[in-house]
């Protein structure tokens, strides 16, 4: 009887612990999510800014060195592009 009495108690035990916990304050998972992809930002590689500036170069758009760096002659020849 204490075997099965343990074993029920044991049963209990793991079925609540493997329900998943909501997080503090009430918030539900959703919105811990949105925080969490909130604070992503893209950060261009140096790579991937020389091609930028090449590609802008040809268009005529980009007539400063093409350095890798993200500088403010980059930055305008993105939003006129």
């Amino acid at each position: 009887m204490k075997k099965c009495f343990f074993l029920l108690l044991l049963m209990a035990a793991f079925v609540i612990g493997s329900y998943p916990q909501s997080g503090s304050g009430g918030q539900t998972s959703a919105a811990t999510d949105a925080e969490k992809t909130k604070s992503r930002v893209f950060r261009p590689t140096k790579d991937q800014i020389s091609q930028a500036q090449g590609l802008l170069r040809g268009k005529n758009l980009y007539t400063g060195e093409i350095s890798g760096k993200y500088n403010p002659e980059t930055r305008t020849a993105i939003k006129v592009f």
